[in-house]
């Protein structure tokens, strides 16, 4: 049974993280699952994905920077990837109202 196909609906987006990295979160038909999900953005990797309990999305981050416009694939091994509609583009760096005080 293949768990994610080309037609499952998948949103989310990316948001920066307080080290200075990137984060994505996506919706769609996610579950806790002997198989492990694995994502990339372009040919950056997602490290750290984590599902939530309950299932239905995920969150991780981004190993590096992709390129504005690449694409989030997902998949669960040995499953053939699935490309997503969720494209990069960097996400607005934090206020000066965020950021902590020295």
């Amino acid at each position: 049974m293949t768990i994610l196909h080309r037609k499952a609906t998948i949103r989310g987006g990316f948001f920066a993280l307080p080290g200075g990295g990137v984060g994505v979160i996506a919706t769609g038909p996610f579950t806790q699952r002997a198989l492990v999900l694995t994502a990339r953005v372009g040919n950056i990797p997602v490290v750290g994905v984590r599902i939530a309990p309950q299932g239905g999305s995920f969150i991780g981050h981004l190993s590096g920077r992709p390129q504005a416009g690449d694409a989030l694939f997902v998949r669960y091994p040995p499953e053939p990837e699935v490309q997503t509609s969720i494209r990069y583009q960097q996400p607005p760096a934090r206020s000066a109202s965020t950021l902590p005080v020295a």
